[in-house]
């Protein structure tokens, strides 16, 4: 059953079918024939995970990052980085890292991230002497910070499968026991006893 799964994975791939599909497929034939859950208990728990609201802002950031790549925006960024740290000792550099920090903390996506500031800054920084692999480099590390910006896209799938706020959560007052020190594990019976 494996070699099947696997041939048709290539087959379907050979056929031009999208990789999203094709990973689907792949992964709905196997827990069909490789565990005991029929196919109709599998699309109602798949369902019921897309019923999720939050998973909208995952969406809207994919048409935010689509939008803000064939606009201007990644334009009108340069520029004003390169008014920021341009003038510094390897300006045009540092000003591709801010660039891309700020580009991804308002798409929420990496892979959106790199291609519109890659497509501008990567030809500029080689234009402007820089290594090209340096340059490939740079961009696509710097890209990555849009994972550690909130609320990124992978922070909004983590907050929906752990069930946990997106939100930010309220500061403790200055007065509070919370405050100043750390919450114990251990509960007051046992501490008490060991006194």
């Amino acid at each position: 059953m494996t070699a099947t799964i696997v041939v048709g994975v290539v087959a379907l791939m050979a056929l031009g079918v999208p990789l999203a599909a094709v990973v689907g497929i792949a992964a709905l034939l196997c827990v069909i024939s490789f565990t005991g859950i029929p196919p109709q208990a599998l699309f109602q728990q798949l369902y019921q995970g897309s019923e999720f609201d939050l998973l909208q802002a995952v969406i809207f950031f994919i048409l935010a990052g689509n939008i803000m790549t064939r606009g201007s925006l990644a334009a009108r960024l340069i520029r004003v980085g390169q008014a920021l740290v341009g003038g510094f000792y390897g300006g045009l550099a540092i000003t591709a890292v801010l660039l891309c920090m700020f580009f991804a903390a308002i798409s929420g996506s990496s892979p959106a991230t790199v291609v519109a500031i890659g497509t501008i800054m990567i030809p500029a920084l080689i234009k402007s002497g820089y290594d090209p692999r340096f340059s490939i480099g740079l961009l696509t590390t710097a890209g990555s910070l849009g994972i550690m910006i909130p609320p990124s896209i992978p922070m909004v799938v983590y907050a929906i499968s752990c069930g946990t706020s997106i939100g930010v959560a309220p500061r403790p007052r200055t007065g509070s026991p919370t405050a100043t020190t750390a919450p114990r594990c251990v509960s007051t019976a046992s501490s008490t006893s060991a006194r």
